[in-house]
C-alpha cells in the first residue's frame, strides 16, 4: 500500500494571525503566515470622489 499524505492531515484552519494544522497522532502545529511564505495583503483604495 502506498503512503497517502492526505490521510495524515486531519484539518487545516486559517486564522488572521496564524495557521493551525492538525496531523493524525500528533499535537497541533501552529504556523505564522510569514513562516509559510505568506505576506500581509496591502489595502488598496479606489480613487476618491470629486
Amino acid at each position: 500500500m502506498l503512503w497517502q499524505p492526505q490521510e495524515m492531515v486531519e484539518s487545516v484552519s486559517v486564522f488572521p494571525d496564524h495557521i493551525a494544522v492538525r496531523i493524525a497522532g500528533a499535537p497541533p502545529l501552529t504556523v505564522l503566515p510569514r513562516e509559510a511564505g505568506l505576506t500581509q495583503p496591502e489595502i488598496v483604495g479606489v480613487g476618491g470622489g470629486t
